[in-house]
């Protein structure tokens, strides 16, 4: 759906481009935020659907969306909290789970430019974070063990793409507070720690809508308290979430820390250019700007030789890796569910219906 169109007028833009559709379907009904109906499209190149059209239908919270899938209002769910599994297959919805790409990530406003909290911008700090954050705890917590520990934006089901030398650092409280006491900051009242004359709190930004955000924090938090550091949740919606990420004018000059996803492509050229410098106020949500790992980005993109432009792949998350505008928390299962009265969904790392496959689409049929 374009994000410039307000479900007035489907036949064009608000720029006056027509609206033209070479999928399986065409868009005809559209109300923000709420449902999107599509027909069947009569001209499609490919396989002929078994079905002559579908609804989405949007939900605020996982609980209402669990809700109608219970009562029958729906017929599938493209994601299942892990929270519903268990109550979703007692009432005899058929749910599947395989690994997927989606990977939750702890952020860092990595802008050199930044005027205030600049200790964040020490790679040591970084690294002592990182051994302050107990993945396996979130992975069970946050996600009933359906997750995996991450440690790159390219994750393991994107194939040989994934960095595999790359090992999440150990959960260490002692290694964290080590690695702080050796930069000097030192803990004064309340066992909050002090660096450049100011107490070392830092606000969280997190969206609202996403899954498992805040008990991961919750879990993040406690731990952070136990090597001298305070954080504190901001939950705004996703776009203001992402405008306070990219103030002032998509500078990134004043948000300390985040957290957010992402969903990557099975290609990793996307996942890679989002840390690029041109990035900035696109889809940069962390502020990292390096001249070398730009020069990397544009390598790896005209390198034909696949195993040759792998080998770049693999630098660039190692790079990554160590500098920490992320520390990666934990890769995120597919879990989808449908009613027994359908067959033909295809599962893949991106979901049942991905944007780029048309299976499930043209597979999908009633089974009574």
């Amino acid at each position: 759906v374009h994000t410039g169109h307000k479900g007035a007028d489907l036949k064009t833009f608000p720029n006056s481009a027509p609206i033209v559709s070479g999928g399986t379907f065409m868009l005809t009904k559209f109300k923000k935020d709420e449902i999107a109906l599509f027909e069947r499209n009569p001209t499609f190149y490919g396989p002929k659907p078994h079905i002559k059209g579908f609804g989405l239908r949007m939900f605020a919270n996982d609980d209402a969306l669990v809700s109608a899938m219970k009562s029958g209002e729906l017929d599938a769910l493209e994601t299942v909290p892990p929270t519903a599994i268990d109550t979703l297959k007692k009432d005899g919805v058929i749910v599947t789970k395989v690994p997927g790409v989606t990977t939750n990530d702890f952020i860092f406003n990595a802008n050199t430019k930044k005027p205030k909290h600049r200790e964040l911008l020490n790679l040591k700090l970084r690294e002592a974070f990182a051994h302050a954050i107990d993945r396996d705890k979130i992975v069970q917590v946050a996600w009933l063990g359906t997750a995996q520990p991450a440690t790159s934006f390219i994750p393991p089901s994107t194939g040989d793409w994934h960095n595999p030398n790359l090992k999440p650092e150990s959960f260490d409280l002692a290694e964290a507070n080590r690695l702080l006491n050796e930069l000097g900051y030192k803990k004064g009242s309340g066992g909050i720690r002090s660096a450049d004359g100011h107490k070392m709190s830092y606000d969280v930004i997190t969206p609202n809508d996403l899954t498992g955000v805040d008990r991961t924090f919750q879990i993040i938090q406690a731990d952070f308290q136990k090597i001298g550091v305070q954080l504190k949740q901001r939950s705004l919606d996703s776009s203001a979430a992402f405008d306070v990420i990219t103030a002032p004018d998509g500078k990134y000059l004043n948000f300390d820390l985040a957290m957010w996803d992402w969903v990557p492509l099975i290609d990793p050229d996307f996942m890679l250019s989002v840390v690029t410098c041109d990035q900035y106020n696109g889809w940069s949500d962390s502020g990292y700007c390096n001249k070398g790992y730009d020069a990397m980005y544009s390598k790896q993109g005209t390198t034909l030789d696949q195993g040759k432009r792998r080998a770049i792949v693999w630098q660039m998350q190692d790079k990554l890796f160590n500098e920490r505008p992320y520390i990666l928390l934990n890769y995120e299962s597919w879990i989808a569910a449908h009613s027994k009265k359908w067959a033909g969904f295809v599962d893949s790392p991106q979901g049942p219906w991905n944007s780029l496959s048309k299976e499930s689409f043209t597979k999908v049929h009633q089974t009574s």
